[in-house]
């Protein structure tokens, strides 16, 4: 796989980044939001993953992974390096939505479907799968869409989601499972879909999406304070109403989220064909342009070992079936909050 690094990508980030050090750096100097351009990385002429590929993640070895790989809906696959098969369900009902590692020997995978679960994956010294099993579930748990991982502590924060024409306040969930498989709802509210620590895991990031006759009405991003002791979230607080976002339309509906080591907080428009880039006080900085329309999830890791953004969705914009999942790339100077714990901890 060829790595997108072109000289005009490269100068237009370098400006962008350096704009963004300074303001951060000084907060005396009025930020200029900036806009940049993703590169393509997987295409409909080479990619093995199919128009609803989700959950980007990086392992501990760097190879990035997401679900939905191949024309089943019950597959795992690698992207980076190369692409290959990581892991089939041996039920072929399962849906899988998203995906994080826990360190080199585990990964969790949320099935969405009818049979919703958080279901474990064991991988041996080679990150070869040896066996899975269900870790967590609850017959009162709303189909899983996104999981968010603690490395401090283990604990799995979960969005959960119906998938409604007109949605209502009863329609998302936030869970958390311990490592021991407990479940415990921790919020109820409108339709939930990404679902981020901070770097320092002491907030939790979630999206909240609603619809009227399958028309998004409403996108909004809460943060909620952390209790890993008491397994609690608290002091709610409205993080980003995208109607009040320049140039940005509460008809994009809210998807995938994450945070980098510098404490932004990345969101992909699906509908929109971007990436919205927030400081932590919730304040646009920037846009990220794609070459596809609905982006659903997004990673933050290293090609060839430079820093990179990586994007997924559906090559088309009807998300048809049969029609390839495409992934785009932009240079970023930060990484993510996985691989900085990955790198910090040691685990590679």
């Amino acid at each position: 796989m060829k790595i997108p690094w072109n000289g005009y990508g490269i100068f237009s980030t370098l400006l962008a980044w350096i704009t963004l050090v300074q303001s951060q750096s000084n907060p005396s100097i009025r930020f200029r939001r900036y806009e940049l351009s993703a590169s393509p990385y997987l295409t409909a002429r080479n990619s093995n993953f199919n128009s609803h590929i989700e959950g980007l993640n990086v392992a501990p070895s760097g190879r990035i992974y997401a679900v939905q790989y191949g024309r089943g809906s019950n597959a795992l696959g690698q992207l980076y390096p190369i692409q290959n098969t990581f892991f089939i369900d041996k039920n072929q009902n399962s849906y899988f939505n998203g995906m994080h590692f826990l360190n080199a020997s585990m990964a969790f995978a949320v099935d969405s479907s009818d049979n919703t679960r958080l279901l474990q994956i064991e991988l041996d010294r080679n990150g070869v799968v040896i066996r899975s099993k269900t870790h967590c579930q609850e017959p009162s748990m709303l189909p899983l869409n996104d999981l968010a991982i603690s490395f401090k502590t283990g604990e799995i924060y979960l969005s959960a989601m119906n998938w409604t024409n007109t949605s209502t306040d009863r329609d998302g969930q936030i869970w958390v499972c311990s490592p021991q498989g407990h479940a415990k709802l921790l919020d109820v509210m409108g339709g939930v879909n990404g679902i981020e620590l901070s770097l320092d895991e002491q907030t939790l990031f979630a999206t909240e999406s609603f619809t009227r006759n399958w028309t998004h009405i409403s996108s909004k991003i809460w943060k909620y304070n952390v209790d890993p002791e008491q397994r609690i979230i608290t002091k709610k607080q409205l993080f980003v109403d995208m109607a009040r976002v320049p140039g940005d339309s509460v008809g994009f509906a809210m998807d995938g989220i994450k945070t980098d080591a510098s404490g932004h907080l990345l969101a992909v428009r699906y509908g929109g064909s971007t990436v919205a880039v927030f400081s932590h006080k919730g304040d646009l900085l920037g846009r990220i342009h794609l070459s596809f329309k609905n982006p659903t999830n997004l990673e933050l890791g290293e090609l060839g070992g430079r820093k990179y953004l990586l994007i997924c969705g559906a090559c088309s914009s009807g998300g048809v079936e049969g029609v390839k999942g495409c992934v785009d790339s932009v240079p970023w100077p930060w990484n993510g909050r996985s691989w900085h714990n990955f790198r910090q901890l040691k685990n590679i």
